[in-house]
């Protein structure tokens, strides 16, 4: 078996505010130092277009990172790479330079964070078909004999609400099967059991998040997200 990261995603949740999308795009460009303008696209949406969808999208192809915008919410999360070509080591060091720019974002355009969140995926190339692994591992024996002695997929979501240091936190652990769009010649198979682990404050806080907060919760994620990782998964 092979564990390798998929994907991460770190975000900010600004307090409600009009924002100069114009504006906001040229100075992300200019202080983020991560590419060229040509890398940025602001999506020609009229005022009345739903909060949720995307309003600025910046990539940094020799980094491996892009920034997306809402206005709900701001992103940094990995560019599709074929896997599993990355490892956790590289990893933590792209999300530890997406974090450092985000929050730069943050102090630049005096934006105030009402929460804060942190996802990471890795993927699990299996010896057997992935659906029948995590089968194995999240049923009782006889269950596996049925319904579940043949299965071509499966999916297995958990949420919880907790602390971990000062923050306290919805966490998601989802386990499923997938296929992977881009995958690496040296895998067996496209299809694998992919592990995703997603912490976020939670929403109705009063207080805004200031930057030493934010980066505390960013460093201490990384270590939550590995070890609800070995929960999930075990020692593989």
């Amino acid at each position: 078996m092979q564990l390798f990261p998929l994907q991460f995603q770190v975000t900010l949740y600004p307090r409600p505010r009009q924002f100069d999308w114009v504006a906001l795009l040229t100075r992300f460009v200019q202080a983020s130092d991560l590419g060229k303008s040509e890398n940025a696209v602001l999506l020609p949406l009229g005022e009345n277009a739903p909060p949720e969808v995307p309003r600025l999208l910046f990539s940094a192809p020799s980094h491996s990172i892009q920034f997306e915008a809402t206005g709900l919410s701001w992103t940094m999360k990995w560019l599709e790479l074929p896997t599993p070509i990355r490892d956790d080591w590289f990893c933590a060091e792209k999300r530890s330079l997406a974090c450092r720019v985000l929050l730069a974002a943050v102090r630049d355009f005096e934006v105030k964070i009402g929460r804060v969140a942190s996802l990471v995926s890795w993927g699990l190339s299996c010896d057997e078909p992935p659906a029948l692994w995590i089968a194995k591992r999240f049923f009782r024996q006889e269950l596996l004999v049925e319904p579940f002695n043949r299965p071509a997929r499966v999916e297995v979501h958990s949420h919880k609400v907790y602390r971990f240091g000062s923050f306290e936190v919805n966490s998601w652990g989802r386990v499923k099967t997938e296929s992977l769009l881009n995958p690496d010649a040296l895998l067996p198979s496209p299809w694998i059991v992919s592990f995703q682990s997603d912490l976020n404050t939670l929403a109705g806080r009063p207080e805004d998040f200031n930057a030493e907060q934010m980066s505390e919760f960013y460093a201490a994620a990384w270590e939550q997200h590995t070890i609800v990782r070995g929960l999930y998964l075990g020692a593989v």
